[in-house]
């Protein structure tokens, strides 16, 4: 059967037949989980999107280089190219599958099985384990993007919690904030928010509010001035503070692969449960895209 190796300094390439054409995994796309196998090109690169109709193959927030296939008696193996440089994935009706990158080396995984939870299984002994999710966050949970103030807040929870809705968390998106900067709170439009959270935990449900890893680039902001104090922030090859763009505008990003960075979230996190006693974090944007 026909099948490529290719090895160059900048480009890699495989290709290989497959048992069935159930194949799973992959890049996050606006399609179904049973991944087409008619020519389909699929670049592993995390894009911002929104959920896109199926059919149209936009690549969305995850690129997992990993993928599994199961054959027709339920047996399944899984594959993992372990690559830091772009990537992309070519599904063909053979059934195969063509893995390229643009450099790097073929480091590969392969998981025998021989059932899709034994793959699973054995990925996760490399990757790493989930962490057991606390109780009450397998839970009934109300969030949404928009409220408005403190009193909007409230007046949306009470009338579920009137109407004898189940809730176990609320949740807050980023219209808390100051200028959408995090670790602020905007003490106009949600004056008295910190009441309203010890009066929702009150009634035993829990609170979640949105935090985004991306620290504001403003002289005189306290979160920022801390941060680059520490030396926290991820830099260019000048040494440079690298400076992109989210949602408060220029913003300085903390690099976590440095010892003092986790320090210094801790101390920020716990400064800030000081003024709003949350229950757990969403940790928005924290991946590049």
């Amino acid at each position: 059967r026909n099948t490529t190796l290719v090895f160059l300094d900048q480009f890699l390439e495989i290709t290989s037949m497959l048992p069935s054409d159930r194949f799973y995994g992959m890049p996050e796309r606006g399609a179904p989980f049973a991944r087409s196998m008619e020519h389909i090109k699929m670049p592993l690169f995390a894009h911002d999107n929104f959920p896109s109709p199926i059919g149209q193959n936009i690549n969305l927030y995850s690129s997992q280089p990993f993928y599994m296939v199961v054959e027709n008696n339920g047996d399944a193996h899984g594959v993992m190219i372990y690559n830091s440089n772009a990537m992309e994935v070519y599904l063909a009706p053979e059934p195969s599958v063509t893995l390229r990158a643009m450099g790097g080396i073929f480091d590969m995984y392969f998981f025998l099985g021989p059932t899709p939870l034994s793959v699973t299984k054995q990925l996760t002994d490399v990757i790493g384990k989930p962490f057991l999710p606390p109780y009450w966050s397998i839970g009934f949970h109300l969030c949404r993007y928009g409220y408005k103030s403190t009193e909007d807040t409230r007046e949306t929870f009470s009338r579920n919690w009137e109407k004898g809705l189940p809730m176990d968390v609320q949740w807050q998106d980023i219209d808390y904030m100051d200028q959408k900067l995090i670790f602020t709170i905007d003490s106009d439009k949600f004056d008295g928010l910190k009441e309203f959270v010890e009066s929702v935990q009150e009634k035993g449900v829990k609170y979640v509010i949105i935090v985004d890893p991306a620290v504001g680039y403003k002289k005189g902001f306290d979160v920022y001035e801390r941060g680059h104090y520490e030396d926290v922030y991820i830099k260019n090859i000048t040494g440079e503070d690298i400076i992109g763009k989210v949602w408060p505008g220029e913003t300085v990003f903390p690099d976590f692969t440095n010892i003092k960075t986790h320090a210094w979230w801790k101390m920020e996190m716990i400064g800030f449960h000081d003024d709003l006693p949350y229950d757990g974090i969403w940790l928005d944007m924290n991946e590049p895209a």
